[in-house]
């Protein structure tokens, strides 16, 4: 992180030596500990819970309307999320972050086989298999959200190197 966040790294830092301080950990708390944390979630958090709007799309998609229909819903459904994000940001779908170890060793494929889902609306994550998954095959999910993934594969690096 860059300079103008210094400030408010150290605070974050203290507030957390303050509540969860144990000598067990006394090494994450210094300021290049407390550092290499942020780094660990920011490279490998992953978003949790799912906000209102998405549980209902997720339904809608199991819809049966004529392709017409399904057009112009997906075309609201794209300014709905532009106006979302102006607002918003990436957020809109995400209630926090947490590290969960098995989602963390998955690596990113634009075809995965496995999908990160929070079927409970909680912090409760499931890794659920998309498609036929063979003994010593890696599995792999998608970094990118569900919109992106069918973007051109120059967007999709494009947001890839974001992430």
């Amino acid at each position: 992180m860059g300079e103008q966040f210094q400030e408010q790294i150290e605070v974050l830092r203290q507030m957390c030596h303050d509540a969860f301080y144990c000598e067990e950990a006394a090494a994450w708390f210094t300021p290049d500990g407390f550092r290499s944390i942020l780094a660990l979630i920011g490279r490998n958090g992953q978003g949790v819970g799912t906000s209102s709007l998405s549980a209902w799309l997720k339904n809608c998609e199991q819809l049966n309307i004529p392709q017409i229909e399904r057009k112009r819903f997906d075309k609201m459904v794209d300014r709905i999320y532009e106006k979302c994000d102006e607002e918003s940001g990436s957020f809109l779908n995400c209630e926090g972050s947490a590290l969960y170890m098995l989602q963390s060793l998955c690596n990113h494929s634009c075809d995965p086989n496995a999908d990160i889902t929070f079927p409970y609306h909680n912090h409760v994550l499931v890794l659920r298999a998309t498609k036929a998954i063979f003994p010593g095959e890696e599995i792999c999910v998608s970094y990118l959200n569900e919109c992106d993934r069918d973007r051109s594969r120059h967007s999709r690096s494009k947001a890839l190197r974001l992430v």
